[in-house]
């Protein structure tokens, strides 16, 4: 280091990554790809991630979901798109894309009566996918739908146990871990053969 070279501190000012220095902001911040099968909870992740990137402006923040937006997306919205309101620009596109894209509450409660089942799913997941589709569902009912979708085996359990719903569903984990565990033993049965095995 020569006498006039100087060491540079680094910069804390807020403004860095604000509107005000738009060639920063483009390069640190890229807005996830739209995410049409749950859009309220795409809008929830990328307002954090303009909170974090301290991206304010509503235009900065529609400009980033209209590159984050596909092709098969930003037809649903080509009316914004061409033609943007003056204002709330960015409000604008959101709501239109929850709009278009949120299930309805008839097609939510459809699919947590009849369709939704635990399949490869921990107890723990289904319950958080239940309670997705729609929070108007009092707890004692979500529960009794939940329990119908668990292997008797585990309902029985349950049966006598106690807790809220939660703790209940990390039982559950539990349980169904054990079991399916002692079902794999079963079927493969004891190392070194089976006793009803013959010999052809």
């Amino acid at each position: 280091m020569t006498g006039e070279e100087k060491d540079v501190p680094l910069t804390t000012n807020p403004s860095i990554n604000d509107d005000s220095s738009p060639a920063v902001a483009r390069v640190s911040f890229k807005a996830p790809p739209f995410w049409k099968q749950n859009p309220k909870l795409y809008f929830a992740q990328i307002e954090s991630q303009f909170a974090i990137a301290g991206i304010t402006k509503d235009e900065t923040k529609y400009h980033h979901v209209v590159a984050a937006i596909e092709t098969d997306v930003i037809t649903q919205v080509r009316d914004i798109i061409l033609n943007p309101p003056e204002e709330l620009k960015y409000e604008a596109l959101k709501e239109r894309l929850i709009e278009q894209f949120a299930d309805s509450e008839t097609h939510r409660l459809k699919l947590l009566l009849q369709e939704l089942q635990l399949g490869d799913d921990r107890p723990t997941q289904l319950l958080c996918k239940m309670r997705d589709l729609t929070s108007k569902v009092p707890e004692d009912l979500l529960k009794n739908l939940w329990l119908q979708r668990l292997p008797t085996a585990v309902q029985q359990i349950l049966a006598v146990s106690t807790g809220d719903l939660d703790a209940l569903a990390k039982k559950a984990d539990k349980v169904l871990e054990v079991t399916d565990s002692s079902s794999i033993h079963l079927v493969e049965g004891p190392k070194g053969g089976c006793k009803d095995c013959h010999t052809l």
